[in-house]
């Protein structure tokens, strides 16, 4: 991992480690059928995260969060929400404003956010509060994921966005048997 994360840097010595972080994560490869829980991201693929780092444009936004945003939904829930506050720095010389947005495939797991546009001076540090949603009834028994698009909306920056990976570990359904009762919660019967 480091002798990527080297070639990373030696492919753009600006890069910050949250940059380093979001390429290594955003181009591993997920082996098919085996559950998040195991692999992570998947097997790490330099090839494929050097090329991402040459070409991302000239750098607009330094993430100051962590990444990715992990977070467990705790079983006990019909449903579940969770907020997490995402910061990022302007490093740009000029003032620049930013749109957040959730994507995911995955129905039941959803994010709405308490700004739709954040302005954020020259070397000044922007943040948001993301809310995410989360159905039991519609997701699996695993993890689940998503990412959070920060676009400047100004058109001539707007093919620099930023993707900030997002992954819910949803534990354990509903089981029931003489030692265990609703969503996981463990009786001693004894």
């Amino acid at each position: 991992m480091a002798g990527i994360a080297a070639l990373l840097i030696q492919a753009r010595p600006e890069l910050t480690p949250a940059q380093i972080k979001n390429a290594l994560l955003t181009t591993a490869v997920s082996y098919s059928g085996v559950s998040p829980d195991l692999q992570g991201a998947g097997l790490v693929n330099a090839e494929s995260a050097v090329q991402a780092v040459i070409a991302l444009p000239q750098g607009v936004i330094a993430l100051e969060s962590e990444i990715p945003i992990v977070f467990d939904d705790p079983p006990t829930t019909a449903s579940f929400q969770i907020s997490k506050t995402v910061s990022f720095r302007n490093i740009t010389q000029s003032s620049v404003a930013f749109a957040p947005a959730f994507n995911t495939i995955r129905a039941g797991f959803s994010a709405t956010f308490d700004k739709n546009e954040i302005t954020v001076p020259a070397g000044g540090i922007g943040e948001f509060v993301v809310t995410f949603f989360i159905d039991n009834a519609l997701v699996p028994s695993q993890s689940i994921d998503g990412t959070i698009s920060i676009t400047p909306t100004t058109p001539a920056l707007a093919d620099r966005q930023y993707v900030v990976p997002v992954i819910a570990n949803v534990l354990s359904r509903v089981r029931a048997s003489s030692s265990f009762l609703d969503f996981g919660v463990f009786v001693n019967t004894a």
